[in-house]
């Protein structure tokens, strides 16, 4: 499964849009505040007809993404470029800046071309991984170093620390316990 996450981003990549969605979304975010969390793409929880809509209305024209079914895995590239254009391997000078919601909507388009949850989980820490080894990221050597995946939180432990709660009395003692500790 791993070479063929990695085969299958790795020819996504070559999409300077969906390189550039996965920057603003998971890199951009992950440097800014030290974590990402990945988990509205890894169980699918973002509505299509949401996106949609909110692509609509900025005249976006990566609506045409949301107009039919999601793809399947081996078939992103093509329905890609029948959605958007024929020429997707532009160069990345000719690029616009994606807004935030067309990067969402992109990011999202390609982890619903995955089956399942487990499939978008071992997507999720493979493609960090896979991040430290591309060159079209901007990614300054060692920054990905320390990073962590945890219930599709993907972070820098030398940044953040992350607490999971299952309960509202978890989050109360914990709570109570940074007070202790001043």
């Amino acid at each position: 499964m791993i070479i063929i996450f990695s085969r299958f981003f790795s020819n996504l990549c070559k999409i300077a849009d969906i390189r550039q969605a996965f920057d603003n979304v998971c890199l951009k975010k992950l440097a800014l505040d030290g974590y990402v969390d990945m988990n509205a793409y890894i169980s699918g929880r973002i509505k299509k007809d949401d996106m949609y809509a909110s692509l609509k209305t900025y005249n976006s024209k990566y609506t045409n993404l949301y107009s039919n079914s999601y793809p399947k895995q081996n078939t992103v590239l093509e329905v890609w470029s029948k959605a958007i254009w024929k020429d997707s391997s532009r160069d990345d000078e000719s690029v616009p800046e994606l807004t935030f919601e067309e990067s969402v909507a992109i990011v999202n388009w390609v982890y619903r071309s995955l089956n399942n949850t487990r499939d978008r989980t071992d997507f999720t820490r493979e493609l960090f991984e896979y991040f430290k080894d591309l060159e079209y990221f901007k990614i300054p050597y060692g920054a990905l170093e320390k990073i962590s995946f945890n219930r599709g939180v993907v972070y820098n432990a030398e940044k953040v620390e992350v607490y999971f709660f299952s309960s509202v009395s978890g989050v109360s003692t914990f709570i109570s316990s940074l007070k202790k500790r001043d």
